[in-house]
């Protein structure tokens, strides 16, 4: 999703610039994306090959998203500018169901049914393992920002958990994946894909993990999401920020997620040839997601965070 983000924002920024809709032909494919100006909107568009009944566009357009047919084209526009992540997100989904074989139209279709109740009912609810994930990703995005105020921009930037990257955080060719656990014997944590933890052609990667126990009245999303915003006020990463927590719910649903966290453990490792990580799947096995015993792992693993940050210093 990254690429494409990235290439949106750029968009947006020409469109304003200009003054009129911008768009870019995606690369191999019979798809565009390109951002709207006037109303202040992404949007997404497909060259289509079979035939798009008004009953059913009728049924894909909602209160956040409209889906229109123009000529050969099929015309997907967000309405909301507040969930355009969300928006970009389902656009990637699409690209990528193309790319790995299905129809134009198929890909569409496919996505589409199942992002319509997203924006028709705003129904992007977070389950409590979700919440504390995203806790502890802005736990360590506000431990940056602290260590390198001068380039907030960029400590933002490298925030990718949101964009479904492998990674949590990327900076070039650094990266640092995050985990979040409530186990306490043992304390463990769950590796839900092979390539969380595959090095792949990184320089470093290190796991973070962070041990809480939940407490009424400690620090919660609403709170840290407010420091956060504090810090930054009105710098260029502010932006970029508030879109990137729209990827996971209206803003307004995360200020009611008040479970408050008391840190336990916090742990740093090195990802090395030691680390109990899977990497490599036999053939004609899909995703496999395991446990990390935190406290079992080689003590040649062990990492600072004093000197992580160090090695990620812009």
């Amino acid at each position: 999703m990254n690429e494409f983000y990235e290439e949106w924002m750029q968009l947006e920024d020409r469109a304003i610039s200009e003054k009129k809709r911008i768009f870019t032909r995606i690369a191999d494919s019979k798809m565009r994306i390109g951002w709207d100006p006037h109303l202040k909107v992404p949007f997404f568009e497909v060259e289509v090959q079979t035939t798009w009944q008004k009953n059913e566009l009728a049924r894909y357009t909602t209160k956040g998203m409209s889906v229109e047919k123009e000529g050969k084209w099929l015309h997907i526009q967000l309405k909301n500018v507040d969930s355009v992540s969300l928006f970009i997100k389902m656009c990637h989904e699409i690209i990528e169901h193309f790319r790995k074989g299905k129809l134009v139209d198929d890909a569409t279709r496919t996505v589409l049914i199942e992002y319509i109740s997203f924006f028709k009912n705003d129904n992007r609810t977070l389950s409590l393992e979700k919440q504390m994930g995203l806790y502890g990703e802005l736990l360590l995005l506000e431990k940056l920002l602290k260590a390198y105020p001068k380039d907030m921009f960029g400590i933002i930037e490298g925030w990718k958990g949101p964009t479904r990257s492998y990674h949590d955080f990327q900076y070039r060719g650094k990266c640092i994946e995050v985990k979040c656990t409530r186990s306490k014997n043992p304390v463990k944590v769950t590796i839900s894909n092979e390539k969380q933890l595959d090095r792949m052609s990184l320089e470093e990667l290190w796991l973070n993990a962070y041990s809480f126990v939940i407490v009424a009245g400690e620090d919660s999303l609403p709170k840290i999401i407010q420091r956060i915003e504090k810090r930054l006020n009105q710098s260029a990463g502010i932006k970029t920020f508030r879109r990137m927590l729209d990827v996971f719910c209206q803003r307004s649903e995360l200020d009611t997620y008040d479970t408050g966290y008391s840190l336990s453990k916090c742990y740093w490792f090195t990802v090395n040839d030691k680390f109990p990580a899977i990497t490599d799947t036999p053939k004609a096995v899909g995703r496999i997601s395991y446990d990390v015993l935190i406290n079992e792992i080689d003590d040649s693993c062990l990492a600072n965070e004093e000197t992580v940050f160090k090695e990620i210093a812009p």
